[in-house]
């Protein structure tokens, strides 16, 4: 079965990575957690003071806004480390023409490859919030919400990467020369639009880059920060996902043996 080869070829990497993951959930989790009860202290002895402050709710927020620098970078690795190894190894080990002359269709590669893929990639980066709330709890439980919609938007841009990685990988039959392809576009993708509003004043790439990434930014809202989840960005980097998994499909469909 295609699904459990891949599981099998991916398993030490997935392990490492979510334990890698957890781990940075728990140390933030076990900082803010002491901090929590310090100022817990502070505030019975001048509750005089404080008015209506909250420590539970900056507890949450502080630590989630800190956790969030680490999840965007995380997903972008993971995406394009995981998509490199997909079809890439077979490249890689020399599997692939035998792969491509069995029964199985070409296509139940692609989308056993890009599903198994997109649940690695959540499940490693959900661990992060997992050890993170299982601190944050001991805090209040009030507040548990505010930490799921900070992945919707991870997982939107790690699709994408995936996605990416593995139609260059197809492409080009090899994954470094897929991975580095991806990192390429990514550059061009943060990088050029401010380049073209610098030397030509044109302001239009910058906006939509700008305006694409809004899936990963806090709003300031009723009076505390919360996700506000942009609902267009979004469906645009699912779309883009599905479309490079129907381009890798398109190409390994008529690919010669």
């Amino acid at each position: 079965m295609y699904a459990w080869k891949c599981w099998h070829d991916s398993r030490d990497r997935v392990i490492l990575y979510a334990v890698a993951s957890l781990a940075i959930g728990l140390m933030f989790g076990a900082v803010v957690l002491e901090w929590y009860r310090v100022n817990v202290a502070w505030e019975w002895r001048w509750s005089s003071r404080l008015g209506n402050w909250d420590p539970g709710r900056w507890a949450w927020e502080w630590c989630l806004n800190s956790i969030d620098d680490y999840l965007s970078p995380a997903a972008l690795w993971v995406a394009l480390s995981l998509g490199a190894v997909s079809v890439g190894r077979e490249y890689r080990s020399g599997a692939m023409p035998f792969l491509l002359t069995r029964p199985t269709s070409r296509k139940a590669f692609v989308w056993t490859d890009w599903s198994l893929g997109l649940t690695q990639m959540t499940f490693i980066l959900a661990m992060m919030l997992v050890g993170t709330v299982s601190f944050l709890c001991f805090t209040s439980r009030a507040y548990v919400w505010m930490s799921w919609p900070l992945l919707p938007g991870c997982l939107a841009l790690g699709a994408v990467l995936y996605g990416l990685t593995h139609f260059t990988t197809v492409l080009l039959g090899s994954s470094l020369k897929g991975l580095s392809a991806t990192a390429a576009v990514v550059l061009f993708y943060e990088l050029l639009p401010g380049a073209l509003m610098e030397w030509w004043h044109l302001s239009g790439p910058l906006r939509f880059r700008d305006w694409s990434l809004n899936v990963l930014e806090w709003k300031w809202r009723a009076g505390f920060y919360q996700f506000i989840l942009h609902p267009w960005p979004m469906l645009m980097w699912l779309l883009v996902a599905l479309l490079f998994a129907l381009l890798s499909q398109f190409l390994l469909e008529r690919r010669e043996v």
